[in-house]
């Protein structure tokens, strides 16, 4: 039975490509192709498919090949919104096409399309049954994945914030330090604590605390770079592990933190008020502050508390 020229699995959600992989589709083929549905982006990876190890499909031209995505991304989109096999036919870019929801139960995870080349006879009843058969194991496979890959995030995730929680934190400071000391570069870590967070748990209950955590967190989230690493240390206390940052840039990024928490309102639970919080910051770095990774904390805590001594609602660099 001769297979489609080129395959394409639609996965829903957005996902990064390998390094190096843009360019692999022009040089080796025929290939896997990644897209989000919804963003309409595709991402290439390098592979050599079921249909090349039978044997019947020839070289791709990477050209055509960026050719018949575009077709292939609607056609996958219209499969994804109907939840249902889609056939088309692609002419004058290339022949016949499917694209087929990859499920488990009810659950879509994704759609695997496939497309000849243009000239090539059209699916027939036996190639549309190998793509749906394949799209059923596909399905389960990216769902596995997904389940292993949702309990492996919860397990470094604090769940009230979304952040990183204390195990998170210690594993990354852990391969942050070696970094550091390996390649020479500096490291820094923050760390905040609201200012009179009790006195918002007994006034306005522990729901509303919870609510505060998550503003703050989410504020936290938003200043930091993509390289810095936010997690909940425990109760009202809140982490950054700062890679190549030194001290003044862990100062600085503190204190723009601090002004925005500053600047937050927080809806109050049951009477539409809004509640203002404050924060105190620590800062401390390698190797000025510390040498490894328990000093590290340990020095940024103590300059925490510095900062809540000196009156709050201020930032204090480690001695």
């Amino acid at each position: 039975m001769p297979l489609p020229g080129v395959v394409a699995l639609a996965k829903l959600p957005s996902a990064r490509p390998p390094s190096g992989s843009s360019k692999r589709i022009a040089t080796r083929a025929p290939a896997v192709v990644t897209s989000s549905v919804r963003t309409r982006k595709w991402l290439s990876l390098p592979c050599g498919s079921w249909h090349w190890a039978q044997g019947s499909a020839p070289w791709l031209d990477g050209a055509w090949v960026a050719g018949v995505l575009e077709r292939l991304t609607s056609l996958a989109a219209r499969a994804a919104d109907t939840a249902e096999a889609c056939p088309a036919d692609l002419a004058p870019a290339a022949g016949s096409a499917l694209a087929v929801p990859m499920c488990r139960g009810a659950e879509m995870y994704g759609v695997l399309a496939v497309a000849r080349r243009r000239g090539q006879p059209p699916l027939d009843d036996a190639a549309i049954a190998a793509v749906s058969s394949l799209a059923v194991h596909a399905g389960t496979a990216v769902a596995n994945v997904q389940e292993h890959l949702d309990a492996q995030r919860m397990s470094v995730t604090d769940p009230l914030t979304g952040a990183g929680n204390m195990r998170h934190l210690t594993s990354t400071l852990a391969r942050e330090v070696e970094r550091a000391h390996r390649f020479g570069r500096t490291l820094s870590v923050l760390m905040l604590d609201l200012d009179h967070f009790k006195q918002v748990n007994d006034t306005y209950g522990h729901q509303q605390g919870d609510r505060v955590l998550r503003e703050v967190a989410r504020v936290v989230r938003e200043n930091s770079r993509e390289i810095d690493d936010p997690a909940r240390y425990g109760g009202e206390e809140l982490a950054v592990a700062l890679p190549q940052t030194d001290l003044d840039g862990a100062f600085q990024l503190a204190e723009r933190m601090r002004h925005a928490i500053e600047g937050i309102e927080v809806p109050v639970i049951g009477n539409g008020g809004r509640l203002k919080v404050t924060a105190s910051f620590g800062v401390a770095a390698l190797p000025v502050s510390a040498t490894d990774k328990g000093g590290l904390i340990a020095a940024a805590d103590a300059a925490l508390y510095a900062a809540k001594r000196a009156g709050k609602n201020t930032t204090v660099r480690a001695q």
